[in-house]
């Protein structure tokens, strides 16, 4: 065997073991999943999975860097271009919006992992997800900043805007994505996110021009 095919073999064989990871942790949990039970679920033994992770918690660790690299990969090739009208802002807003959601609704049981375990139940994670948060409301103060001066949106609290989206953001993944057994049909997808950015540009009275 030459060295390319092994190195391509062992790359195959950590990638089976944090596929499997994925679905384990998802089912069951950080606290109660086993290194055991991943290793039974790849079919390898238990020493293999040593050769690639040092830990149960490296290996989520990285999972919950594949995540937030899902999120973070559509938004941040997001660019405010070419919006002259507050129609244009809603259709690139539904379009960003229909993408995130997607590759949330693709990628399912990372999302469960990230909602159901890493936001909620272990602190060891929580300044690694903050700093995204940070980040990611940082991003989203300075579009909303952007869209006013364009005369999109009008003059607000921007930071309180840019909790408030994410939060109803949230709630709608967990509602959607996250509880449901099944996916998200990709027409309910679409009505979901004209509805957040609707609500999000509009507001919930009765004046939507």
């Amino acid at each position: 065997m030459t060295s390319r095919n092994r190195s391509g073999s062992k790359a195959d064989r950590a990638s089976a073991i944090k596929a499997a990871a994925v679905e384990v942790f998802a089912q069951h949990g950080y606290h109660a999943t086993k290194v055991s039970m991943i290793v039974h679920k790849v079919g390898v033994a238990q020493g293999t999975f040593y050769l690639y992770y040092k830990s149960k918690q490296e290996i989520f660790d990285e999972i919950l860097d594949d995540f937030l690299t899902l999120l973070q990969s559509p938004i941040s090739q997001w660019e405010v271009r070419d919006l002259t009208t507050v129609e244009d802002l809603r259709q690139a807003l539904v379009e960003l919006g229909v993408i995130l959601l997607g590759v949330l609704n693709s990628n399912r049981d990372l999302t469960r992992i990230f909602f159901k375990e890493a936001l909620i139940n272990h602190p060891e994670f929580t300044a690694r997800i903050n700093t995204f948060y940070k980040e990611l409301g940082e991003v989203m103060v300075a579009i909303n900043i952007l869209n006013n001066q364009m005369g999109l949106i009008r003059e607000t609290d921007f930071e309180v805007l840019a909790w408030c989206t994410m939060g109803m953001v949230e709630r709608n993944i967990l509602q959607y994505i996250v509880e449901p057994d099944e996916p998200l049909p990709l027409e309910k997808m679409e009505a979901i996110v004209v509805a957040i950015v609707d609500l999000f540009i509009y507001g919930a009275g009765n004046y939507k021009s």
